[in-house]
C-alpha cells in the first residue's frame, strides 16, 4: 500500500474496484487523492440470522414430530399392556427351573387344559423374544402347553421379572362372557429403552393338543405382546379357531391358519403368510409389506352370507393372492375386501377356486362338507394406493361394476373375457377415469336360475336384481392401474 493509504485510512479501500471522480486536497499540496463510495452495507448478517431462524425452526419442528411419534407409540403400547394391579395379585408366579451346565437362562412349563380360551400379555421393556404356535407333535397329549425359557446376563434382571399364569376364578358367567387363561410376563418399565444386554430375551412356544383324524376346536386365541416376534406354524390342517388375534410391535408369519375371525396388529413391521376365513379377516401394519396368500369363504350354518377382508400399510407393498371360495349354490355369497397403501405398490391376484369346495364346519366341529356348485360369488372389492401402480387380476367369473382411477397414465381394463360377456366402459375426467360394467354369460344366468329353482329359491341368479350387484374401485396417483379380467 503506498504512503497516502496510510495517511488517509477512512478515505481508502483498495479492496474495491469501483472508483469515484478523483478529488484534490488542499490540505496537501501536490498529493492526489482517489476517494472510494462508502462501503455497502453488507446483508451476511441478515442472511445468517435468517438461517439461524430456519434451523431454529427446524429442529423445533423435528423435535415436536420425534415427541408426538414417541406419544403414540406409547398410547398405544400403554392401551395394549396395561396390567391392573389386582389382576397381578391373583396371577401365580411361575417356578424357573435352572439348568446347571447352562448359565444364564432358565425354562417352565405351564399347562392349560385343551379346548380352553388363552392369551398372553406381556408389560415393560425390560423382555423382547419370540413366541410361537405349534400342534403338539404328541398325539397323546391333551393339554396346551406353554414352554417358556428365558435368557439374562444378570441373576437381578430374572429377579425384577415376573412370570405367571392367571386362570378363570369358580363363578357364575355373564351372558356372552368367556372365562380365559393367562400368561403373564411382567417387567419394570424405564424411560430410557434398555439395551439388548440389560434386557431378557425369551423364547415362547404354545403347543396346542391335536386331535387324530379331525380338527381340534379351539375358541379363542390372543396375543397382546408388544416386543415378541410372532410366528404361527402349518394349523390350518390339524386346528380350527373361533378368534385367533395377535398384536404386536414385532413381525408376524403364519404358515397356515384356519379360523373364523382372524386379526393381526403391529407396527413398523411385515405380516406374511396364508390364512382362510369364514367371517372376517383384519391385518393391519405400517411402514413395512404386508404378503399374505388368503382365501375366504362362507359357511351354510351361519346366519351371515358374506365374508370381509381388510389390509392396511403404509410406505410399502401390499401383495396378496386372494382365493374366494363360495359355498351356496341357491344365493350368491358376498365377499366385501379392502386393501389399502401409500407410496408402495397395490398386487391383488384373484386365483379361480377349488373345483370342489371345502369349508371347515364353524364351532364344535370337527369334519368336512362337501357343497355342490356354488354360484359365482358376489366381489365388492376397493383398493388404492399413492405414488405407486395398483394391479388387480379379477376372478374370472367377476362379474359387475368397475371404476378405475389415475392420475398419471389412462387406466387400464385388461380383458381375456370368454366368449359371450360384454363389457361395457367409457372414460371421463381427460382420461383420469374409466368406469363400466362387466356383463355375467347369458347360459351362466340361465343355469343359476336352474339351480335356484331346484333349490326351491324363487327369482333369477341375484336376488332383487337382474344384474350382480358387485362392484370394483381401484385408484392410485402418479403412476398407472391396470386390471386384468
Amino acid at each position: 500500500m503506498s504512503k497516502s493509504s496510510h495517511e488517509y485510512p477512512g478515505l481508502l479501500y483498495p479492496s474495491l474496484k469501483r472508483k469515484s471522480s478523483a478529488t484534490r486536497l488542499g490540505a496537501t499540496p501536490g498529493l492526489r487523492l482517489t476517494v472510494y463510495p462508502p462501503k455497502p452495507r453488507s446483508t451476511s448478517s441478515f442472511k445468517g440470522t435468517l438461517r439461524f431462524i430456519c434451523w431454529l425452526l427446524f429442529a423445533w419442528l423435528t423435535f415436536r414430530t420425534l415427541k408426538l411419534a414417541a406419544k403414540q407409540v406409547r398410547l398405544v403400547y400403554s392401551h395394549w399392556h396395561h396390567i391392573p394391579v389386582e389382576v397381578l395379585d391373583k396371577c401365580t408366579d411361575v417356578e424357573w427351573r435352572f439348568d446347571p451346565s447352562a448359565s444364564g437362562s432358565a425354562s417352565a412349563l405351564f399347562r392349560i387344559p385343551a379346548g380352553e380360551p388363552l392369551f398372553l400379555v406381556s408389560q415393560g421393556n425390560l423382555s423382547y423374544g419370540t413366541v410361537e404356535f405349534l400342534a403338539n407333535p404328541d398325539p397323546a397329549s391333551n393339554v396346551t402347553e406353554v414352554d417358556v425359557s428365558v435368557y439374562y446376563s444378570a441373576v437381578g434382571l430374572l429377579d425384577s421379572a415376573r412370570v405367571c399364569s392367571l386362570e378363570p376364578e369358580p363363578h357364575e358367567k355373564a351372558e356372552g362372557e368367556i372365562e380365559r387363561h393367562g400368561i403373564m410376563f411382567y417387567t419394570p418399565e424405564r424411560t430410557i429403552v434398555p439395551s439388548r444386554e440389560e434386557q431378557l430375551r425369551f423364547h415362547v412356544r404354545v403347543l396346542l393338543p391335536s386331535t387324530p383324524g379331525a380338527r381340534a376346536y379351539l375358541p379363542s386365541l390372543t396375543t397382546d405382546l408388544p416386543t415378541f416376534a410372532h410366528k404361527v406354524g402349518d394349523l390350518a390342517p390339524s386346528h380350527t379357531f373361533d378368534y385367533f388375534r395377535l398384536q404386536t410391535l414385532e413381525s408376524i408369519h403364519v404358515d397356515s391358519l384356519s379360523a373364523e375371525l382372524i386379526s393381526m396388529q403391529t407396527h413398523n413391521q411385515s405380516i406374511s403368510g396364508s390364512m382362510t376365513s369364514w367371517s372376517s379377516v383384519h391385518l393391519e401394519t405400517s411402514n413395512a409389506a404386508i404378503n399374505a396368500n388368503i382365501t375366504l369363504t362362507t359357511h351354510p350354518d351361519l346366519h351371515s352370507k358374506h365374508t370381509e377382508l381388510f389390509m392396511k400399510t403404509s410406505n410399502a407393498a401390499l401383495i396378496s393372492t386372494i382365493t374366494l371360495d363360495p359355498v351356496s349354490s341357491s344365493s350368491p355369497d358376498t365377499f366385501k375386501l379392502t386393501t389399502k397403501t401409500t407410496n408402495g405398490p397395490l398386487m391383488i391376484a384373484f386365483p379361480s377356486p377349488p373345483a370342489t369346495s371345502a369349508t371347515p364346519e364353524p364351532a364344535k366341529s370337527n369334519s368336512t362338507i362337501h357343497f355342490p356348485t356354488p354360484l359365482a360369488p358376489i366381489l365388492r372389492f376397493d383398493g388404492q394406493t399413492t405414488h405407486a401402480p395398483a394391479l388387480i387380476s379379477l376372478p374370472p367369473s367377476y362379474a359387475g361394476l368397475f371404476a378405475l382411477r389415475s392420475t398419471e397414465t389412462h387406466p387400464r381394463l385388461i380383458t381375456k373375457a370368454p366368449e359371450g360377456r360384454k363389457v361395457v366402459s367409457r372414460t371421463l375426467e381427460g382420461g383420469d377415469l374409466l368406469k363400466g360394467r362387466i356383463y355375467p354369460r347369458e347360459e351362466d344366468v340361465a343355469a343359476a336360475a336352474e339351480r335356484r329353482k331346484a333349490a326351491g329359491v324363487a327369482g333369477g341368479m341375484y336376488p332383487g336384481s337382474a344384474l350382480p350387484p358387485a362392484w370394483v374401485n381401484v385408484r392410485t396417483t402418479g403412476d398407472r392401474v391396470e386390471v386384468w379380467l
